[in-house]
């Protein structure tokens, strides 16, 4: 049998005023919440189509999809801020030598190996290291969308966000270092 598109929009959810999320704040002013009453499913949302038939569908723990730094701006490292500025002023040195946010991503992850030096022979920035590895662990490799950003300002305008990029990265440092040291000295005192 075939069906229209009416009769395919029928089966669409009815009813989604029912969705409650456990744990979210529209669950906890519901109180207590009766599954078999109220249509929600444990770990997840119950949906009523318009035919009757209910639809469960599993929902996510609560912040799943926040971004793990969600506080205040981006924090770099001064390697990262570093690779940004070679990427950006190899584009301004010579244009032939521009790089796109995919390129730069790809040379990020090559940096300090032996298939970096390879492909960018003549830089001695992307000479190899001495063990050969990855001048960046996993979790510092930045994605082609960060490149993007950075990578779509005049010089003056970059120069001066990268200059308050380092300014954050060493006032960083600093917290680090002073932290440590309040920490011996808690260490000696006791």
């Amino acid at each position: 049998m075939h069906m229209s598109s009416a009769d395919m929009m029928k089966r669409v959810i009815a009813n989604t005023s029912k969705i409650i999320v456990p744990g979210s704040p529209a669950a906890l002013l519901a109180g207590e919440i009766d599954t078999a009453r109220d249509g929600i499913s444990i770990g997840g949302a119950r949906y009523v189509l318009i035919d009757g038939a209910n639809f469960d569908c599993p929902t996510g723990s609560v912040g799943m999809a926040e971004k793990k730094h969600m506080k205040g701006a981006s924090r770099f490292t001064l390697g990262q801020l570093d690779f940004l500025k070679w990427c950006y002023m190899r584009g301004v040195m010579n244009k032939a030598n521009k790089m796109s946010p995919k390129q730069a991503e790809d040379a990020m992850e090559l940096h300090g190996t032996t298939a970096g030096a390879i492909r960018y022979p003549n830089d001695p920035y992307c000479a190899r290291r001495a063990d050969g590895t990855p001048a960046f662990r996993i979790g510092e490799l930045l994605e082609h969308w960060t490149f993007r950003s950075w990578f779509g300002q005049q010089k003056a305008a970059f120069e001066k966000k990268i200059a308050g990029q380092v300014l954050k990265a060493a006032a960083s440092f600093h917290e680090l270092v002073a932290a440590a040291g309040d920490d011996e000295e808690e260490e000696d005192g006791e």
